[in-house]
């Protein structure tokens, strides 16, 4: 296996399938509900489903515990509470572990800004959030070298078709981005 995705709100989902198809390598997809599908119809019933059956927290051991398992670091690619678990969990994972590491806007990041990672990873921000600013966010993960950031000029959700933020432009744009990254290793 080369990477592990981490699903947002909406769990696994055939659009997040189609993505890690596309991705060269082979992919394990983590989700928050465990495999089963939700049928998740907008965020805020999405949301609602998280805040029931998981936590980031809970979510970042599932990482944690599928990266004991593996014998060769693997690539993790989080979207949205799948970025915030992976960035719990490169406060306390080995960097050998994690060959490379990608959080899309982890907006959740922003109440754990006190776990520096352990190793690199590149975040890839949102142009704004409604309930915080984006602009302060990046200014306090600037303080770690570790932590590359990319500003994109798309929404929360931009990657997800069932995200009303959802941008067939910069899908198509992030994709190429996330394709070049995984061919360049």
């Amino acid at each position: 296996m080369q990477r592990i995705i981490l699903a947002d709100i909406f769990g696994y989902t055939e659009a997040l399938q189609t993505l890690a198809d596309q991705l060269p390598g082979d992919s394990l997809i983590l989700d928050p509900y465990a495999g089963q599908p939700m049928a998740l119809l907008d965020e805020a019933q999405a949301y609602e489903c998280f805040q029931t059956y998981c936590s980031v927290e809970t979510y970042a051991q599932q990482l944690s515990i599928a990266l004991e398992q593996l014998a060769d670091p693997v690539d993790v690619i989080g979207f949205s509470v799948g970025a915030a678990a992976l960035w719990h969990v490169l406060g306390s994972v080995a960097p050998e572990k994690i060959s490379n590491a990608t959080g899309f806007y982890g907006n959740q990041i922003r109440h754990a800004l006190n776990i520096e990672p352990q190793g690199a990873v590149t975040l890839v921000l949102p142009d704004s959030e409604k309930h915080f600013s984006v602009a302060s966010l990046a200014v306090s993960l600037e303080v770690y070298p570790q932590v590359s950031l990319v500003r994109t000029p798309y929404f929360h959700g931009f990657m997800n078709p069932a995200s009303a933020n959802f941008s067939t432009q910069g899908y198509a744009e992030y994709l190429l981005w996330l394709q070049r990254k995984s061919s360049e290793r």
